[in-house]
């Protein structure tokens, strides 16, 4: 597949090549030089963080409302909670 580079410096990711790769808008991707030529590949994605069984000392445990309304507030890295 060929692409063309923009005067800016930017490269367009034909949409089939994005799919293939799980590409969505914002996806991170790494871009290495090799052997005279360009290897882009997709940044793994980090796992989510495993649930504390336990309350750590000094955690405010949030009702349930609470904890609904920081998440309608995009707050992606609320930890993981307790009720």
């Amino acid at each position: 597949m060929q692409s063309r580079l923009s005067s800016k410096g930017q490269i367009v990711l034909p949409a089939p090549m994005r799919r293939l790769l799980g590409l969505k808008p914002k996806s991170k991707v790494l871009i290495e030089e090799r052997d005279g030529g360009i290897f882009i590949r997709p940044v793994p994605r980090k796992q989510g963080i495993a649930p504390i069984a336990y309350l750590p000392e000094g955690a405010i445990k949030l009702s349930e409302r609470d904890y609904a309304l920081d998440m309608a507030a995009g707050e992606d890295d609320m930890p993981a909670r307790e009720l």
